[in-house]
């Protein structure tokens, strides 16, 4: 494994264990506070001002002047965002973390090979092979096969 991966690499594991704990955390503070809803707003508010606070502190400069040059769906990001946390919020009380998130990552394997498929938002293209179905399809039997408790 090339050294300049590793960094990415363990960047993306611990990404993918903290949305395993953001969902029951947030959940928890959905009970207290109000719902899903409520607390989706609050994770993205508290977020926001860490952001906030790190920008300053790194003294990053906020390119306001370029914000012409942006399109309407560029800034759709934050919305999926949203929703995403909203639904892992809404959804773990009701399947649990690893349904939830066996379900999460399926979607975003099957519908990655769509947009690597056809190069949506990519430099390149990298369209289906046998092997790749072969993957979605273990993986789908995978899903099934963790979410067979709750059924």
């Amino acid at each position: 494994m090339p050294s300049a991966l590793l960094i990415p690499l363990t960047m993306s594991i611990l990404a993918g264990s903290m949305i395993v704990l953001q969902a029951p955390i947030n959940a928890r503070l959905g009970e207290h506070m109000g719902g899903p809803l409520v607390a989706a707003f609050f994770s993205f508010f508290t977020g926001t001002i860490l952001l906030g606070c790190v920008l300053l502190a790194l003294r990053k400069p906020v390119l306001l002047d370029n914000i012409g040059q942006t399109s309407p769906w560029m800034w759709l990001g934050g919305t999926l965002g949203a929703m995403f946390v909203f639904t892992t919020i809404f959804v773990v009380p009701k399947l649990g973390a690893a349904g939830m998130i066996a379900l999460i990552i399926c979607g975003q394997i099957l519908f990655s090979l769509v947009v690597d498929h056809y190069g949506f938002l990519l430099p390149d293209a990298t369209p289906l092979s046998p092997i790749r179905i072969a993957g979605a399809v273990l993986l789908v039997i995978s899903v099934a096969m963790i979410m067979a408790p709750k059924f």
